[in-house]
């Protein structure tokens, strides 16, 4: 069900963090990668393609070195879906979503996409602690809301949210969460199959909205339904659908009952109510945009003292800087 997972030993850094040590400049026994790229060691590997950390010969930076396997350069599908991941990272500049430095196609046909290198760890290894507090998921999930608005605008759908996608980063005492995996996104209003010419599922059973499962025409709410899915997964601590195989987890998207928040989350209806509207069975029944649900979030998690409405921002401004305002704005009426 998944193309490309970056593994739980998957270290990432910053150009603000990055530390290029004297060993892995000594590491030149091995050709460069492209003429360029020295590769000193794994990130992670998947059914499409391995993940590299490499050092950038030309400007002494790290990067994380995406490359097609061999053996899929010669398909029609592979080398062209990682070309179009690329063209759709570089034309999205956001805080949220990890920035293209370079791509190219190998002799082989197999293409190969040079990225940010991040240091932190990926959303489902931090869900290996359990289930987090309303807070920070809420600051998580508000900035994917606020990088799939931008890809939404930009007209693409990114059609795989799921926890090992999304990396999370300490910067300036603040957790950035960033979108880091475009392998399966496509531009809207345009119909492809589900299944890949290799046989490999676009998307992931545990969030996929009914209507990617059943391979109907999709728009931005299907990944809204999959955010919300997440969000779920985070605040639960388990997903809302689950079985012993894909058709079970599939039949629980198309034709189970909503789902009802469980665990630390249990009982908060408001924000039961706006998930499961997230999650409807039928696109129109869901929020116009993900912007919309994004308000709808923040409205139903609003613990705002009455008149200070005004302070709170929109909805994707981060939370510790809404805590910030509130505390001001609290300090000056006490004054």
């Amino acid at each position: 069900m998944e193309d490309l997972d970056c593994g739980r030993n998957q270290q990432l850094t910053t150009d603000l963090d990055l530390e290029v040590t004297e060993e892995m400049l000594r590491t030149v026994e091995q050709p460069l990668f492209a003429d360029r790229y020295r590769i000193v060691g794994e990130l992670g590997s998947g059914a499409m393609g391995e993940v590299k950390h490499a050092i950038d010969e030309a400007l002494g930076r790290s990067v994380a070195l995406k490359i097609m396997k061999a053996h899929l350069g010669s398909a029609n599908d592979g080398p062209n879906r990682m070309i179009r991941e690329a063209n759709a990272l570089q034309g999205l500049h956001h805080d949220n979503i990890v920035r293209v430095l370079d791509v190219g196609i190998l002799d082989s046909g197999a293409a190969w996409i040079a990225m940010e290198y991040l240091r932190g760890r990926t959303l489902a290894e931090a869900l290996l602690d359990g289930p987090m507090d309303s807070d920070r998921a809420m600051n998580i999930i508000h900035q994917l809301l606020g990088a799939l608005h931008h890809v939404h605008r930009a007209g693409w759908l990114h059609r795989d949210l799921k926890p090992s996608n999304v990396m999370l980063v300490r910067q300036g005492g603040r957790e950035r969460a960033v979108l880091i995996d475009f392998g399966v996104a496509k531009p809207q209003h345009t119909h492809e199959p589900q299944i890949t010419q290799h046989g490999f599922l676009v998307g992931t059973g545990y969030s996929m909205a009914p209507e990617q499962i059943m391979g109907c025409a999709m728009d931005g709410r299907a990944d809204q339904y999959s955010v919300a899915a997440v969000l779920y997964r985070v605040l639960c601590g388990r997903w809302p659908y689950v079985g012993k195989n894909f058709i079970e987890i599939a039949l629980g998207h198309v034709q189970g009952a909503p789902p009802v928040l469980c665990g630390p989350a249990e009982g908060h209806s408001a924000l039961n109510a706006v998930l499961q509207r997230a999650m409807s069975k039928r696109p129109t029944d869901r929020y116009p945009t993900v912007e919309a649900f994004g308000e709808a979030l923040r409205e139903s998690c609003a613990d705002t003292p009455p008149g200070l409405e005004t302070v709170k921002g929109p909805w994707w401004t981060p939370h510790w800087v809404r805590t910030w305002l509130l505390e001001v704005a609290t300090a000056a009426r006490s004054a």
